[in-house]
């Protein structure tokens, strides 16, 4: 317990730190934004951007860590079980601190921006996000930093272009979305069924990668 508590504390340390300079970063463009558009916040689709980026953002971070973490962290002493533990345990409350920015949201902006419907839509799309995330570090671990690239490419490419035409839709009133309670289980036990099998996948890549 005392090396996966240190391994979870190293990864925390590292996570937030790119979280924070991710997110200050977001926040300059989006205050900008706000500016040019004279104080509209509607004109920068927040509904669109916090699942957005928070995705691209668990799915980078994935990549970061198969590619510099990782190594790093095994080449100091950590066993693979620690520091696989570890990062799944950090990278999953990463994704919890993105549900708390929703959240807090949920509090402060108009309704018409941040709902229960919208803090679900965000928990079934982080999820799955972490899911993908997890695939790209096993690629990477397996394969290689190249077909990691082009595996991060791909994915980020695609959670951009299906989360731009949903949220596009859905606002829109084209599609209802995850407002029947039993359509929304089915899709959050999909996002769960994912993400778990993602895990295991990517335990396996970490047990058999050998440092380079």
């Amino acid at each position: 317990m005392k090396g996966l508590g240190r391994s979870v504390y190293y990864w925390l340390y590292n996570l937030e730190k790119t979280f924070v300079i991710m997110f200050a970063t977001i926040s300059a463009i989006v205050a900008f934004q706000v500016l040019v558009n004279g104080g509209d916040l509607s004109a920068v689709m927040p509904q669109m951007y916090i699942p957005m980026i928070g995705s691209i953002m668990l799915i980078a971070m994935f990549m970061n860590n198969a590619v510099h973490f990782i190594p790093q962290s095994l080449s100091y002493g950590g066993t693979r079980k620690d520091v696989f533990m570890g990062m799944e345990i950090a990278i999953h409350l990463m994704m919890m601190q993105w549900m708390l920015l929703v959240i807090i949201g949920m509090f402060i902006m108009p309704a018409d921006f941040f709902s229960a419907d919208f803090f679900k839509q965000c928990l079934s799309i982080y999820l799955a996000c972490c899911g993908l995330g997890n695939l790209l570090c096993a690629g990477s671990l397996k394969y290689g930093a190249k077909i990691g690239m082009i595996l991060y490419i791909i994915f980020v490419v695609a959670a951009s272009i299906f989360i731009g035409v949903f949220f596009a839709l859905s606002a829109n009133n084209i599609v209802e979305y995850m407002s029947n309670g039993a359509s929304y289980f089915a899709v959050l036990l999909a996002a769960v069924l994912l993400d778990g099998i993602m895990i295991a996948i990517c335990y396996f890549a970490i047990r058999k990668y050998e440092v380079r």
